[in-house]
């Protein structure tokens, strides 16, 4: 299982996110040459494809965007689901390389929920 942890980061004037997984940016998992997430996505938790692309899927987040901070200018996204104790990553699409769509990640649920506060107290201070 890997370790999960966040980075706030600022880019392009935007207070920024990115999500670590053993310590590497999550882009360079993906090899997508995208950089972080803009705090002002995020509603609740990871921001969800679905808020960016109606009738999608409500289990695929956004994990990367383009250094521009617009998901539409570029992206990652991937289906995030819990398993237990766990949380998976899986189904990457995107900007994602073709090593980056076999990639499947799992992190403690845990530390998933810790993350999921961090940003959501980041966002209350953007």
């Amino acid at each position: 299982m890997n370790f999960y942890t966040l980075e706030i980061t600022e880019g392009y004037a935007l207070k920024m996110f990115e999500l670590l997984i053993d310590g590497k940016p999550m882009a360079e998992w993906l090899k997508d040459g995208n950089d972080g997430i803009p705090l002002y996505l995020v509603k609740d938790e990871l921001p969800r494809w679905s808020s960016i692309a109606p009738g999608a899927a409500s289990d695929i987040f956004i994990i990367t965007v383009c250094e521009c901070g617009e998901p539409g200018c570029g992206h990652s996204r991937c289906r995030v689901r819990r398993d237990g104790n766990r949380v998976v990553f899986e189904d990457f699409r995107g900007n994602v390389g073709a090593a980056g769509r076999a990639l499947q990640l799992e992190v403690p649920a845990a530390q998933f929920d810790d993350v999921v506060q961090q940003i959501t107290a980041a966002k209350g201070h953007a």
